[in-house]
């Protein structure tokens, strides 16, 4: 009883947090809903860091301890939106993401998401990859109409795990090369950037750019993956 009333409680958070941004981020390659996500066959990675960056920017946030937040986002290429796009890409696609398409459908100039990505935010997001891969089994049945359906969605699911496992640490190398500063500033703090707003969104991102902060928001992002798992093999 105690276990149903837990599960119930944190099922009603977590779907209110998909409610808020299902609505902040309507768009077609930004899909909340598994099912149809399923059916995205196309990785359109920089399409979706752009809907990801662009609609954090207008979407209202409250202002936490005198920084206003949306100062972080102004910056689309900045590391702090590179790490944060890598967590919402683990959240809420269902396929793993290993080829990059621009906006009309073809391969970007970065073919691959790890050249998208600096080094950390690639270290975040092939991490979360491998902890969703077990919620991707449990929810299969759900989402395959017939045997054979699944059988296809099954190996998709272990040719993205073994993807995950490779990009874990060749990604790292990519992002480092494609975004050195980038990834430095994840790690340690962004003392060299420079802003475009001023100092009040220079002291919001080295508070939020750092590897206390990267730590902290990676593990979350782990702690919603297994309740989501947990949430959906008991109901």
């Amino acid at each position: 009883m105690i276990l149903r009333i837990t599960s119930l409680f944190f099922l009603a958070i977590i779907l209110t947090g998909c409610g808020q941004r299902q609505e902040n981020h309507g768009s077609q390659y930004y899909q909340l809903n598994y099912v149809s996500d399923l059916c995205v066959k196309k990785n359109s990675a920089d399409r979706i860091l752009l809907n990801i960056s662009s609609q954090r920017i207008l979407a209202s946030r409250p202002r936490q301890r005198g920084i206003d937040q949306n100062l972080l986002f102004r910056d689309t290429d900045s590391a702090f939106c590179k790490r944060m796009a890598a967590i919402e890409l683990a959240l809420y696609l269902f396929d793993y993401k290993f080829l990059n398409y621009d906006p009309d459908g073809k391969l970007s100039c970065n073919f691959l998401l790890a050249m998208r990505l600096d080094a950390i935010s690639n270290l975040k997001y092939n991490l979360l990859s491998l902890v969703n891969i077990p919620r991707r089994i449990i929810i299969l049945p759900r989402v395959s109409v017939s045997f054979v359906d699944w059988i296809g969605n099954l190996i998709t699911v272990v040719i993205d795990l073994l993807l995950a496992l490779i990009m874990l640490f060749i990604g790292q190398v990519i992002g480092f090369i494609c975004h050195p500063l980038e990834s430095l500033a994840n790690f340690t703090i962004g003392l060299l950037y420079i802003p475009d707003y001023g100092i009040e969104q220079y002291l919001a991102y080295i508070k939020q750019v750092n590897l206390i902060s990267s730590v902290w928001y990676t593990l979350k992002a782990i702690f919603v993956i297994i309740m989501r798992t947990v949430l959906f093999w008991i109901f």
